[in-house]
């Protein structure tokens, strides 16, 4: 196996951290779609119906798994969806899922246009961010925008070792 070497601006040698990285092949293929984003498409009816029946039982949403607890998710007054292309969609479908067993309101943005909005963020909200890879800048730069301020993040990735896996403060 090779070796990295990492220099700062003033070319300086610093030392990173190193992650290992699980992954198998199967999944970065295209299962005979044209596109990648085909192949996400065609996924998500799955992929929703999969994730939220992981968490929701008897009709309650069991965030255990991530360490939320009901009385933390009770405490939320607001819940925004932060996300990009596909991403984005799943997050629309799940809005409705939110707002129906949990009673908060749920608003979903366009990570593009979430960084740049000027809204008003109580720290009583909670920010989930959803991206397949976990590396859309858009998307990891909303999540640094509200950890900025005080909003606790809930990343929804595929990507374990992701920098967005990485930064939330929750990852599911």
């Amino acid at each position: 196996m090779g070796e990295a070497h990492f220099y700062n601006l003033d070319g300086d040698e610093i030392e990173k951290q190193t992650t290992e990285i699980k992954w198998n092949a199967e999944a970065a293929e295209k299962a005979g779609f044209e596109h990648f984003m085909m192949k996400e498409i065609h996924e998500q009816p799955k992929a929703v119906k999969d994730t939220l029946g992981s968490v929701i039982k008897d009709n309650c949403i069991d965030l255990s798994s991530v360490e939320l607890t009901e009385d933390e998710i009770l405490g939320f007054d607001q819940i925004y969806i932060v996300a990009c292309g596909s991403a984005w969609h799943v997050g629309m479908a799940a809005q409705y899922v939110i707002e129906d067993l949990a009673d908060i309101p749920v608003r979903v943005e366009l990570a593009s246009e979430f960084r740049y909005r000027r809204m008003s963020l109580n720290k009583n909200s909670l920010v989930i961010v959803i991206s397949q890879s976990g590396e859309t800048a858009d998307t990891l730069a909303a999540l640094r925008l509200a950890k900025e301020k005080g909003i606790i993040t809930l990343a929804v990735v595929n990507v374990v070792g992701s920098s967005i896996a990485r930064e939330a403060d929750k990852v599911f």
